[in-house]
């Protein structure tokens, strides 16, 4: 495929009013580096099963050595990102968007965030390997980046199913890519609907064979709170009968917008990190299967030197 000259006009993603707007624009010398060019579908397949040997094999992940860094990451990131979801809503548009499409995009995601930069290391994969039952996964929140790069690691071993915000539904290409996964969205504003439906859809999930992904703050945040963390993850696994698995993230790679909080700035230098705890199992008291949640989380992010706010009283 040839390169677009200087000079030349090209479309990229623009912000406008809350939205990612295809705009045509003329390319200034030196931009190439903007330009993410569309990888066809033989490679993104190939991708995705060298991936999946890999993390079976290794039970962990971690970006190979990096090269030097390109101009412009957070345009070069979004332009990219654009390309994923709308190729991910035009398998959609054909009807299909099956597991290993979903699978795709989400290696897809995992090879942008490497393409602009930045270094993704994914640990405790072995623990996915071993269960033999679906399970409940709560992790903090930091970024947008999430909802794509974690079933990067999980659908290799089982379908996945998110808990999101019903407001991401209405983003244009976005919305009907999310509607098209397995998928429970809450308001945040009911939060006794919210919790009837994620109770009463997550044991459907669950039944069915789906791992089920929980963000259990309000928000997304840099700082972990453990009081704001709450106990919904504990309860839908004590009631299914199935492990809880903590995750500890740090993904600000992905900054948090000022006007429009999904969409920040994109800084490559700091690290993408996964770690995935120990199974959990459920047995009467779930406050104590909450709070070694809590405890794995924010051990994992201590570690990393990611903030984290006292730690409430924790039964012994």
């Amino acid at each position: 495929m040839e390169l677009p000259r200087a000079g030349q006009k090209i479309v990229l993603p623009f912000l406008q009013d809350g939205n990612l707007i295809p705009r045509v624009t003329r390319l200034r010398p030196q931009a190439h580096s903007l330009i993410i060019l569309p990888m066809n579908l033989s490679s993104l397949n190939m991708d995705a099963r060298r991936l999946t040997e890999r993390i079976r094999l290794n039970h962990a992940y971690a970006t190979p050595s990096l090269s030097r860094r390109p101009l412009w990451p957070t345009w070069r990131y979004y332009a990219g990102f654009l390309q994923i979801v709308i190729g991910a809503w035009q398998d959609l548009q054909n009807g299909i968007f099956s597991r290993e499409d979903f699978h795709k995009r989400a290696v897809q995601t995992l090879k942008l965030v490497e393409r602009v930069g930045g270094h993704v290391e994914a640990t405790g994969l072995d623990r996915l390997g071993i269960l033999n039952t679906s399970a409940v996964l709560v992790s903090n929140h930091m970024s947008l980046l999430e909802t794509f790069l974690i079933p990067c690691f999980v659908l290799p071993f089982r379908p996945l199913a998110v808990v999101i915000k019903r407001e991401l539904l209405r983003y244009p290409f976005f919305g009907p890519v999310l509607r098209g996964l397995p998928h429970i969205a809450v308001s945040r504003e009911n939060p006794k609907a919210d919790y009837r439906a994620v109770m009463e859809q997550g044991l459907q999930l669950l039944q069915k064979g789906h791992h089920l992904l929980i963000f259990p703050q309000s928000t997304r945040q840099i700082a972990f709170s453990p009081a704001e963390f709450n106990s919904l993850g504990a309860k839908l696994a004590g009631r299914a009968a199935v492990p809880l698995i903590p995750l500890a993230l740090q993904t600000d790679l992905h900054g948090i917008g000022r006007w429009l909080k999904d969409f920040g700035p994109i800084r490559p230098e700091r690290p993408v990190r996964l770690a995935f705890g120990p199974p959990l199992e459920p047995g009467p008291d779930l406050r104590t299967l909450h709070e070694q949640s809590i405890r794995f989380i924010a051990k994992r992010l201590m570690e990393w030197h990611v903030p984290v706010h006292t730690l409430p009283s924790l039964t012994p």
